[in-house]
């Protein structure tokens, strides 16, 4: 629950949060805010200032642009894998994987990526 309000954007970006307040939030004791935060710290989602507080990471541009980056790794790697399947396979299970293909290909061309 906390992760996705997170995520959500339900906090502003270097928020302060509050155990006390959060486990009233929540309904529950501060002992799971405590556990849950250590956990959220180590997915990078928190950061913990010793003897200040835990507060909500940032994201920066150069995190988005990271993300972007993997994620277009991730779609390329798809393709790769897809020219080995058969057209009529291809045909069925995603009628407009041709024009997304093209797409990504000219937009890949446009940022200086060569490789396909």
């Amino acid at each position: 629950m906390l992760k996705e309000s997170i995520i959500r954007r339900k906090f502003d970006p270097n928020q302060k949060l509050s155990i006390p307040e959060l486990s009233d939030q929540m309904g529950v004791s501060r002992t799971p805010v405590r556990d849950a935060l250590n956990r959220l710290e180590m997915e990078g989602l928190v950061k913990t200032v010793s003897k200040v507080g835990t507060f909500v990471v940032a994201i920066t541009a150069e995190d988005v642009l990271n993300i972007m980056d993997t994620r277009l790794m991730l779609e390329l790697w798809v393709v790769d894998k897809l020219e080995g399947v058969r057209k009529d396979v291809l045909d069925t299970g995603w009628p407009g994987w041709k024009t997304s293909w093209n797409r990504r290909r000219r937009r890949c061309r446009r940022i200086g990526w060569t490789r396909i």
